[in-house]
Order: structure tokens, then sequence, then C-alpha cells
């Protein structure tokens, strides 16, 4: 099979910023106290280390890592879901951050994800 850049994937970082701007936004309309959000974070926290699979596969020597945004307490039904995550992460060599953006709350699973994949 014919190899792709990796360079040639990365978006500019105007198009990243504006990206990542899309996204708190959206992560910030959501309603905190719904479970909503939690199995989405999994999903996509999930889907994002398979690509990333992809990508070491194509680049050996590529150092994946992840930053995780959260703008919501704790859910005690994902709390397994992301100790998988961090299981996989921690496998396949991914770092993983975490960023818990609600003020007043603490997200045990986020750091323990963080943690255990050798991430901030």
């Amino acid at each position: 099979p014919e190899r792709r850049e990796l360079a040639a994937e990365v978006a500019p970082p105007h198009r990243l910023r504006a990206a990542l701007a899309r996204g708190v936004r959206g992560l910030v309309a959501l309603d905190p106290l719904s479970d909503a959000a939690a199995p989405a974070l999994a999903a996509a926290l999930s889907l994002a280390l398979c690509r990333l699979e992809r990508v070491r596969r194509e680049e050996p020597l590529a150092q994946p890592r992840v930053l995780l945004l959260s703008a919501s307490a704790e859910c005690p039904s994902a709390s397994l879901r992301l100790t998988n995550a961090a299981f996989a992460a921690k496998k396949l060599e991914v770092a993983i951050d975490t960023v818990l953006l609600a003020p007043t709350a603490d997200s045990i699973s986020l750091q323990q994800l963080a943690h255990l994949s050798g991430g901030v």
C-alpha cells in the first residue's frame, strides 16, 4: 500500500484553533446534569485511540497524545468506560492529558485516565 505523508494530513494552526473552539462551545452547551455526555466522551476517546493506532502503523516513530476536555462533573456511568480506555491507551503508548472545565467539580475518573496513560 502507498504510504501517505503524515505532515500532509496535519491541519494548519488556525483550523485547529477554530475546531477546538467549536468543540469547547459544544461541551459548555451540554446540560451538566445529564448523562448524555458520558457515553459520547468514552466513545470519542475510543475512536481517537483507533485512529491513532492506524497512524502508529503508518508512522512507527509517532508519539501520539490526546487532549481530553470535559465540561461536566463526574459521571458514574462513564467511569468503567474511561478506565478501559485508559488501559487501552497505556497498551498503545498513547498519553492522554485531561482538562476538567467545570470550576467546582473534581473527576477521579479523569485523574485516573491521565495517570494510567502517562498523561497530565
